[in-house]
């Protein structure tokens, strides 16, 4: 049974046994309609902390009539029906009798009844019942769906995951979904809510045939505790995945005005790659790199506010696949094929010498013959 959460989350695991249903005796009241009936308004405990293992229950009728009696369902966490309680249309709250478990989450719902006709439920509420656990005790989460390489075939999955500990019950959760293993740019993010363990949603926040990773920890008040792993999965909506587009955005690209252009590709280090790019305007806000889907971080330079130097790991006379992503608009400018240069440093670099590119010292020293010395470790000029 699917539950419709808000874009605040949730978060924590927990079981509880079975409690069975308690008798209680409805009376006479025949002053509704069958096919008249409402949904009844939740009033408590609903997405709440409750401070006591037998909850009162209570609830209120805009139907204008009273009801033959009232259907009460509790469900635990793991689906299982605890309660299943038939209660007298005069009342509009009922005392739980047999002690729920502690460290867990409960759901329940009620609907007005007519003779054997059972009107329309309201929505599933939930409460909890704590402790919750302290900062301490935090840990990061096991990530249930979607799970590691799953292909997924909707725009809107549901996210869900679990904690291991059964004393307590993580207060809240963070959750983060993006294109990027760095989750520099996120395409949904959430965080508060309380202690239940997924979210859903009907907005559509993924892309067609697209690599996604997904990520949760737990959260309290700002406070962020250990994240998962983070999980890889992929988007396919139909068939199969079509061609990429020559739209902004995909690859290849169509040129757009103000587009980047790549100067070069150069060596930091024998395992290290440096890309120069320059746009026709000074460069604003945040932007990331991604070489054979490897992200590199970029840098502007005082000196040159047109240029953008990114750098990252990379192998050297080898095929890269360049993509210059905006971050801030979580958008690819540029993506291209490039061959890796051939690094083969003549020196070994001093403790702690931050290596630089060709292109770096020939824009810091205005000088086509600029080098990079290793050995000093500064820009020089090659006479």
């Amino acid at each position: 049974m699917k539950r419709i959460l808000f874009l605040t989350l949730t978060l924590a695991l927990v079981l509880s046994a079975c409690v069975q249903p308690t008798p209680t005796p409805v009376d006479g009241g025949t002053g509704c309609d069958a096919d008249s009936l409402t949904k009844p308004l939740i009033d408590s405990p609903s997405n709440v902390l409750v401070d006591t293992n037998t909850p009162t229950l209570s609830w209120a009728y805009p139907g204008g009539c009273q009801p033959e009696y009232f259907r009460v369902e509790v469900l635990d966490y793991s689906g299982s029906m605890l309660y299943d309680q038939d209660l007298p249309g005069s009342q509009l709250s009922w005392a739980t009798t047999t002690p729920l478990q502690p460290s867990a989450i409960y759901q329940w719902r009620v609907a007005a009844v007519q003779g054997t006709t059972p009107g329309p439920y309201s929505h599933w509420v939930t409460f909890w019942v704590g402790p919750l656990c302290d900062p301490a005790a935090w840990t990061a989460p096991q990530l249930i769906s979607p799970e590691q390489g799953e292909v997924v075939t909707t725009a809107s999955p549901e996210l869900h995951w679990q904690y291991d500990t059964g004393t307590c019950l993580m207060p809240a959760s963070r959750f983060e979904v993006s294109e990027l293993p760095d989750f520099s740019a996120l395409a949904l993010h959430g965080q508060g809510g309380g202690p239940e363990p997924w979210f859903t949603t009907g907005l559509s926040y993924l892309q067609d045939c697209k690599t996604y990773y997904w990520r949760a920890a737990p959260w309290q008040d700002g406070q962020v505790g250990p994240f998962a792993d983070p999980v890889q999965f992929t988007t396919q909506f139909g068939a199969s995945c079509a061609a990429p587009t020559e739209e902004v955005g995909e690859c290849p690209l169509k040129p757009f005005p103000g587009q980047p252009r790549l100067l070069g590709v150069s060596c930091r280090s024998e395992t290290k790659l440096t890309l120069s790019f320059e746009f026709d305007a000074p460069v604003s806000g945040n932007y990331l790199a991604t070489v054979n889907n490897e992200p590199y971080t970029c840098e502007v330079l005082p000196k040159f506010p047109n240029r953008l130097y990114c750098s990252g790991p990379g192998k050297q006379n080898t095929k890269l696949a360049i993509k210059l992503i905006d971050a801030d608009a979580n958008k690819v400018i540029y993506c291209k094929s490039e061959s890796a240069p051939i690094c083969q440093p003549t020196a070994v670099p001093q403790s702690g010498c931050i290596i630089r590119t060709q292109q770096y010292c020939r824009d810091l020293l205005k000088d086509p013959a600029a080098e990079f010395d290793l050995k000093n470790c500064k820009c020089i000029i090659v006479n």
